[in-house]
């Protein structure tokens, strides 16, 4: 996945209401699904 400010990251785990992704400069980072779908934060690699 892609984030327009991280860079490129790996999904390392999903929930109901979270995703934690893996970036590569950024490290773990733990979003809300609901943000993420709402705002368009992850895009295909």
């Amino acid at each position: 996945m892609v984030h327009k400010d991280w860079g490129l990251g790996l999904v390392m785990r999903h929930e109901d209401d979270v995703i934690t992704v893996l970036f590569e400069q950024e490290g773990y980072k733990t979003l809300s699904r609901a943000a993420v779908v709402e705002h368009q934060l992850l895009k295909p690699a």
